[in-house]
């Protein structure tokens, strides 16, 4: 693959980001690289951070019609079509253990939840977990001893799947919707959110769910809001939920904080997509950092944190759709999207819609 414009430059641009602190006077700068111009590659795209705040990829590739996997190691780009059957690669997330080993949950086309784990440019073939109807997201949390958790709707229905001794299990939880969001708590609790359907509206009303010892147990938030597009969710250190979400009718991003005995609800931002992508991720300090994709002349994607001081700050990072959030050991923001690649990739290509990889990390 065509692995970034300089490959010298980008490595001791990220060595820089790794001992750069972040009250320089560069804290405000983003570098941004194209990573792969070969293909029409950037759908669908999640990105998770390894021990030496590497990013590594996952993203449906359009030219191929296969699932991707792209990780950088220090000085190159590797991409990999890691499951090659038609169709497969849509709503994946991916999740690093202390290992460096990568746990990544996707679909094929016929709603299969499969699942492939990684170990630098070594993957596992892909494991069928359940099999069943349906498209959409999948959302992927690893516990304390390393083992995948998962949630996605089946034949309509919340799902929730967790590896215990090799071995998968699964819960049925009853209810019907979509997007669904997946955290695990301090003490391995599973913490959902997830978008119900409302007829044949384009939104939906957000939920949340948790497992308590009586069960599971599910409850409506922010009851006046028309809940559409991605959903995003983080368990800190002291057991607080947080998470972001996409308010169709005013476009708006909003952020909430709480648990199941109450919420404290924010709108952040009144200029968001509906469709096109949002993510949160938590500092060490149990801070929330936010990626969404802003509508205007052209997309552009947007990041946001919570400052101690100022409240609430954003900024522009890039022209583009669809980002995805990780936060390195140094509270600095790592994102991944896409963007219009019509003009980059050498076609031609019968895609109506050419996206490309784009990765950008804020100094």
């Amino acid at each position: 693959m065509k692995a970034g414009l300089n490959r010298s430059v980008f490595f001791w641009t990220l060595l820089a980001v790794v001992f750069l602190p972040w009250g320089s006077v560069c804290r405000a700068q983003w570098d941004g690289f194209l990573v792969d111009l070969s293909n029409c590659v950037s759908i669908g795209t999640q990105i998770a951070l390894d021990r030496d705040n590497w990013p590594h990829v996952t993203h449906y590739d359009a030219t191929n019609q296969a699932f991707k996997y792209t990780r950088f190691d220090g000085f190159h780009w590797h991409g990999a079509l890691i499951d090659t059957e038609r169709g497969a690669g849509r709503g994946s997330d991916i999740a690093l253990d202390n290992l460096n080993q990568g746990h990544i949950s996707y679909r094929r086309r016929n709603g299969t939840l499969m699942y492939i784990q990684t170990q630098g440019r070594v993957h596992s073939a892909p494991e069928t977990v359940l099999e069943g109807a349906g498209q959409g997201a999948t959302s992927l949390a690893l516990d304390r001893g390393g083992n995948p958790h998962i949630a996605l709707f089946i034949d309509g229905e919340l799902t929730y799947v967790r590896r215990s001794g090799g071995d998968w299990i699964t819960e049925r939880l009853g209810v019907s919707g979509s997007r669904p969001s997946l955290a695990l708590g301090p003490d391995n609790t599973p913490h959902l959110i997830w978008i119900s359907r409302e007829g044949s509206e384009a939104w939906g009303r957000l939920y949340y769910s948790a497992r308590s010892r009586g069960g599971w147990v599910h409850q409506l938030l922010d009851p006046e809001a028309h809940v559409s597009g991605d959903t995003a969710l983080a368990v800190d250190g002291a057991g607080q939920v947080h998470l972001a979400y996409l308010d169709w009718l005013d476009n708006m991003v909003k952020y909430a904080l709480g648990s199941g005995d109450g919420w404290a609800l924010t709108t952040l931002a009144n200029n968001a997509d509906r469709d096109q992508g949002l993510d949160l991720a938590l500092d060490s300090q149990g801070r929330p950092h936010v990626v969404y994709t802003a509508t205007g002349p052209v997309s552009m994607v947007k990041y946001g944190r919570l400052d101690d001081d100022l409240g609430w700050v954003f900024e522009v990072v890039a022209d583009g759709a669809g980002p995805a959030l990780d936060i390195d050991v140094y509270d600095r923001p790592h994102t991944a999207f896409s963007q219009d690649g019509t003009d980059r990739v050498p076609g031609p290509w019968p895609i109506s819609d050419c996206r490309v990889l784009y990765y950008s990390f804020r100094r």
